[in-house]
């Protein structure tokens, strides 16, 4: 178990009519879109990611960003995510285990941490999403104006 936070287009059936349309330079500039999105996002949640005596900076360590893909469905996804496999044995004598510990860290607003804070990818993942539809449409009218 991680903590996954993640931004897809889905549902707009005329953005993805409109990148299909664009052919083999629609899905590109939108997945190159979603990566620079992530590329932002995570070196920011890594520095407000508590790091705490029990883990070390592990948890830090952890987030990360997964790759943008389109399902069978017609989705394009991608998302940042911390946790899980990269905190196995670095955070084994906490009274969290450590499949939930980045969950909890991120969670609970109770915790009082040292070094950074929760909603530790939340937080930064709203501010840039924001200027993901603009960079999107950016992305795709400069790829008309290259096939013209």
């Amino acid at each position: 178990m991680s903590l996954r936070v993640r931004i897809q287009i889905d549902g707009d059936r005329e953005l993805m009519n409109a990148l299909q349309r664009m052919g083999k330079a629609g899905l590109p500039a939108a997945k190159k879109v979603l990566k620079a999105f992530t590329d932002r996002v995570v070196p920011q949640a890594k520095a407000i990611t508590p790091v705490e005596p029990e883990d070390g900076g592990a948890l830090r360590d952890s987030v990360r960003a997964t790759r943008p893909t389109l399902t069978s469905r017609g989705v394009l996804s991608v998302g940042v995510l911390a946790g899980g496999a990269p905190l196995a044995g670095k955070v084994a004598a906490t009274h969290h285990h450590y499949n939930v510990y980045a969950v909890v860290q991120h969670e609970d607003l109770t915790l009082r941490h040292t070094d950074g804070e929760s909603k530790f990818i939340e937080k930064p993942f709203v501010r840039e999403a924001a200027r993901v539809p603009g960079e999107l449409l950016e992305a795709l009218d400069d790829e008309v104006k290259k096939a013209m």
